[in-house]
């Protein structure tokens, strides 16, 4: 989140974003004119007795630890497990290659 809020700001280029954030997941068009870029993001952490490892599922971002922090490894085997998953879903409307807002959705479960 804070990467987003430090590259995507009202007035950013195209091409800020995409060098910040890598190509976006989906593209769409409205009647106005606007294009809205979407970026999803969802990771997922495992603890078990003390060790925790998480893997991260990043289409349309360049660098898995660029949105939520993440990297791939494996819990070691235990009684007690505990998966924390975290979403977040960026929507950006660019107009005349600039982006005139943005919103951001993020979930924890």
């Amino acid at each position: 989140m804070g990467l987003v809020q430090q590259i995507v700001k009202k007035g950013s280029t195209e091409q800020q974003i995409i060098e910040g954030l890598g190509s976006p997941n989906m593209v769409t068009n409205n009647s106005s004119g606007e294009t809205s870029w979407i970026y999803d993001a969802v990771s997922t952490t495992i603890e078990s007795s003390g060790s925790s490892s998480s893997a991260s599922i990043l289409g349309g971002v360049g660098n898995s630890n660029a949105l939520l922090g993440g990297g791939v490894g494996a819990a070691a085997a235990s009684s007690k497990v505990r998966r924390t998953q975290r979403t977040l879903t960026v929507i950006i409307k660019i107009k005349d290659g600039i982006v005139v807002s943005y919103a951001t959705r993020a979930t924890k479960f």
